[in-house]
């Protein structure tokens, strides 16, 4: 069983399903942090 858990301010109301547009990803790539596909940082152990 997978469990999938959003907040509820991105649900649209009565359903289960996410509101794209108010949905704004975070993702971790190669020690690098990405939204909406713009490079927001890196970590600590991410090469200078």
């Amino acid at each position: 069983m997978q469990r999938v858990h959003a907040h509820r301010s991105i649900v649209l109301p009565g359903t289960n399903h996410i509101d794209t547009a108010r949905w704004n990803p975070l993702f971790y790539v190669f020690r690098h942090y990405f939204g909406d596909a713009v490079d927001l940082g890196k970590t600590f152990r991410a090469e200078h």
